[in-house]
């Protein structure tokens, strides 16, 4: 096994939203999306959540649904799983929705 360099691995505090996340694998004929955010100050899921959600009309007209989230214990870090029809759709939404992020990429769920 190989050494992780500090800061890429950390604890995480997971979470499914209440609009129909059931898992965080893509249905047929859509992509798994990863979003990964950093944060300046530790942020909570509570926090996360008490952010007004204006952009949800960007994520339904880019298609794109949220699947769960992963919040670093040490809140500082997040990532977010979206079923989108492509890594582009993600991108587009989050600029729609003015939420930054550092990464975007696919993924594929290896149980």
């Amino acid at each position: 096994m190989h050494a992780v360099p500090e800061g890429l691995a950390w604890r995480a505090v997971f979470r499914i939203p209440d609009t129909n996340g059931t898992a965080c694998s893509a249905s047929a004929g859509f992509e798994t999306i990863v979003v990964q955010r950093q944060f300046d100050a530790p942020t909570s899921i509570a926090d996360i959540e008490a952010i007004p959600e204006p952009g949800d009309s960007s994520l339904e007209a880019h298609r794109v649904r949220c699947l769960c989230s992963y919040v670093a214990r040490h809140g500082l870090r997040m990532l977010c799983v979206y079923e989108a029809p492509d890594v582009e759709a993600v991108r587009l939404a989050e600029t729609d929705r003015n939420m930054p992020f550092e990464r975007v990429w696919r993924a594929t769920l290896h149980p």
